[in-house]
């Protein structure tokens, strides 16, 4: 289990200033994190170590001589530093976009939170944390539309379009890669690497189908299932999948308490001493949850003829990998249109196949 999170920054005059830390009792001293500075100073790179100094497991991220900023981790000695890699990177790019006015003070409890619960996250969870970076969407959005990218020519446009930083291209390629979304490949013909588009996240909501077939395990009276049903019905007459919705919805999944309470609606209405019992999870704050589910249209509440109130889902998220066969349309416009050179385009259209064939 993680110890804590340190924000930290090298002054010339100084050496390390501590800018953030949580919880607030952690404590590491300067000389560790001379030690850490040191480590990363020697290679001058941006990016990521694992290290033990002295009897603390830590985990860091550099963001390069130039700003000289360092997001340390500390672990427990039974804790593997790999298991949080692409949350350290996801957390720091965080932190690095919010330097103006301190804001990402505020966030670090909540990051803190994300980081301590990240190696038991689910498949969902993980997809739908990465989709709503930012920097990360873009790289997507961009690869949905040309297929294959010149690295250096993507580096270029991240600085055009985030002035302010975006952190590490290397990390953020590193994850989109263990995620099995992009394949990097080179040819004779670039001297930079290129950046294949090779799957897709898609995401939209569904109805909730396991307890509209089954009305027993809805766990709602024949009255209230019959309304119930009719909600689920005219909700998904008007919906229409759109990204500011999704977006609206991951945002709200990211927080894990949110997500463990409307997984447990998934499996059928519950009481408000059913949800209690989350507690027990530290799962805090029910009525706000409740609440923020409402507002987003995936639960609403019914009473019963005792006064009972029941809380049921109404409208399910499905978030999954596709492979993206729109893509050889892409490729097809590229080459009439000389956008890119068949060498590429060969290259990309086998690693599309390897891609393909593993599914």
């Amino acid at each position: 289990m993680p110890i804590g999170l340190i924000f930290t920054r090298w002054n010339e005059l100084t050496g390390n200033e501590v800018l953030a830390k949580y919880p607030k009792e952690v404590d590491i001293t300067d000389k560790n994190l001379m030690q850490i500075f040191n480590t990363h100073d020697f290679s001058g790179k941006k990016g990521m170590i694992s290290l033990l100094v002295g009897s603390i497991n830590i985990i860091s991220y550099y963001s390069g001589k130039k700003t000289s900023y360092c997001v340390v981790l500390l672990l427990s000695l039974d804790d593997d530093p790999e298991d949080y890699e692409d949350v350290i990177a996801e957390v720091s790019q965080i932190i690095l976009q919010n330097l103006k006015n301190e804001a990402y003070l505020e966030m670090f409890p909540s990051l803190y939170d994300i980081i301590k619960i990240y190696p038991f996250l689910t498949f969902e969870q993980r997809l739908t944390l990465l989709y709503s970076n930012d920097i990360k969407r873009s790289i997507l959005y961009r690869l949905r539309d040309e297929g294959v990218i010149i690295k250096s020519e993507l580096n270029e446009w991240l600085q055009e379009k985030y002035l302010q930083g975006y952190g590490d291209l290397n990390t953020i390629l590193f994850e989109l890669v263990q995620k099995e979304i992009i394949e990097i490949f080179s040819v004779k013909s670039e001297r930079s690497l290129l950046i294949s588009f090779i799957n897709d996240i898609i995401m939209f909501r569904i109805p909730p189908f396991n307890l509209l077939k089954n009305p027993q395990k809805s766990g709602l009276s024949d009255k209230l299932f019959k309304t119930y049903k009719k909600d689920c019905d005219n909700f998904f007459e008007k919906y229409i999948i759109s990204e500011d919705d999704n977006l609206r919805v991951i945002k709200l999944l990211n927080n894990y308490q949110a997500f463990e309470l409307m997984n447990l609606l998934r499996e059928g209405a519950a009481t408000i001493n059913d949800l209690e019992k989350l507690r027990e999870n530290d799962i805090d704050n029910i009525e706000n949850l409740i609440q923020m589910l409402k507002e987003t249209q995936i639960i609403k509440s019914y009473l019963d003829y005792e006064g009972n109130e029941y809380f049921a889902i109404i409208s399910n998220f499905y978030v999954d990998y596709c492979p993206p066969e729109y893509i050889l349309n892409v490729i097809k416009t590229n080459h009439n249109n000389n956008l890119t050179t068949d060498e590429v385009l060969l290259k990309y259209l086998d690693v599309l196949h390897r891609s393909f064939v593993k599914l």
